[in-house]
């Protein structure tokens, strides 16, 4: 039997080295797109601040809206009902406040469904406020997996169509943040986004929005933050405050954070299948109820974590001329069948995870070089 000469063994072990470390983080498929963000930073942006022990319900997934981040938007609000309804959650926080491009946050939004699932073995519940009522749909629509690992996603104030606030490149005389382009009726990422299916795969939609919102306009005559609006979708439903509460008189701030009506109608999409349905919220006694959480015992908290967030100074904003490019994937006709959800690992393991690091397109292209470096040496072999 003759010994493999060394050039044989070194391609070999670099063709390994390369697989072993450079390949997708764990929880994707074949079909999901490489994450470009390194994963040791996708990682860290995850917070679950307390145990998975609720079995009996899905875990839910807090994500953020522009100008803040996961725990100034929810740790007075959401932070306290969800465990108090016996709810686990975990928050992700982005980058740059949400005033990045969507496309960038989107893969810590994927990243953060991943391993919740991993983590539980369950799927995982989705609840957004304002762009997190948004972006959270492009991680659904282009990663199979996050489509496969997700049950409900629930959209508060999520401007699906844009908003009238969006700026048109074209418009702008001075540079500005990305994500207000992306936020335009007319962008290239709403476009891509809502193209072909609003509502991809098994997931409920539940799309929740109040007509005294004063930034996600317009609603009449057309609500912008409705999906497939006209049709009828048996895994969606756009649901006013206004529809359970005539008259009732809610902003853009707490649809997302402390209106009691919301928080009833969210919890509605939680709990049952399909997604939210306003005959089992009764306007007695929901509509007289007030605001959850919006006491006086709750602004020291909600200072503090202000404090902490700006103790470090404000975050670049990386203001741009024009309109971020899509990435390839969002170029693409079709998009593979969603994968099913791989199995969790309930133990996790967060440090292997965040090893891993992000691809692009390095990965094929070392991979190329170790078979190429391979076939070299084999041929000298066969010679």
């Amino acid at each position: 039997m003759r010994r493999l000469p060394a050039a044989v063994l070194c391609a070999a072990a670099a063709l390994v080295l390369i697989v072993g470390t450079t390949g997708a983080a764990r929880g994707q498929t074949a079909g999901d797109p490489p994450f470009e963000v390194p994963v040791v930073d996708l990682a860290a942006a995850l917070e679950c601040p307390h145990p998975f022990t609720h079995p009996e319900h899905e875990p839910v997934l807090l994500v953020h809206g522009t100008f803040t981040n996961g725990h100034e938007n929810f740790s007075w609000n959401w932070e306290l009902f969800l465990p108090s309804r016996g709810y686990d959650y975990c928050l992700v926080t982005y980058p740059s406040r949400g005033t990045g491009d969507m496309q960038v946050s989107a893969e810590y939004v994927a990243y953060a469904v991943q391993e919740m699932h991993r983590r539980t073995g369950s799927k995982v519940d989705v609840v957004g406020h304002s762009q997190g009522g948004l972006m959270p749909r492009w991680a659904i629509k282009w990663w199979p997996s996050v489509q496969g690992a997700v049950d409900d996603y629930v959209m508060l104030a999520g401007p699906n169509h844009g908003v009238l606030l969006g700026t048109n490149a074209e418009q702008s005389p001075v540079p500005i943040i990305p994500v207000a382009y992306q936020f335009a009726p007319e962008s290239k990422f709403l476009a891509a986004l809502n193209a072909g299916d609003e509502s991809p795969g098994a997931v409920d939609y539940s799309s929740i929005y109040s007509v005294t919102d004063e930034l996600v306009q317009p609603v009449l005559p057309v609500p912008t933050p409705a999906l497939d609006w006209g049709r009828t979708e048996p895994n969606v439903r756009n649901v006013s405050v206004q529809d359970v509460c005539p008259g009732r008189l809610v902003d853009h701030l707490t649809v997302g954070t402390t209106d009691r009506v919301v928080m009833e109608l969210t919890l509605d999409a939680l709990a049952h299948p399909g997604p939210v349905e306003v005959a089992r919220v009764p306007m007695t006694p929901t509509c007289v109820l007030p605001d959850q959480y919006a006491v006086p015992e709750q602004f020291p908290v909600l200072l503090e974590q202000f404090q902490r967030s700006f103790g470090g100074g404000f975050p670049e904003l990386g203001l741009t001329d024009t309109e971020p490019p899509l990435k390839v994937y969002a170029t693409q006709v079709a998009r593979p069948d969603p994968a099913p959800a791989p199995a969790g690992d309930v133990e996790g393991d967060r440090a292997a995870a965040g090893t891993l690091a992000a691809t692009g397109g390095t990965f094929p292209v070392a991979v190329g070089v170790a078979l190429v470096a391979l076939a070299l040496a084999s041929r000298r072999l066969v010679r």
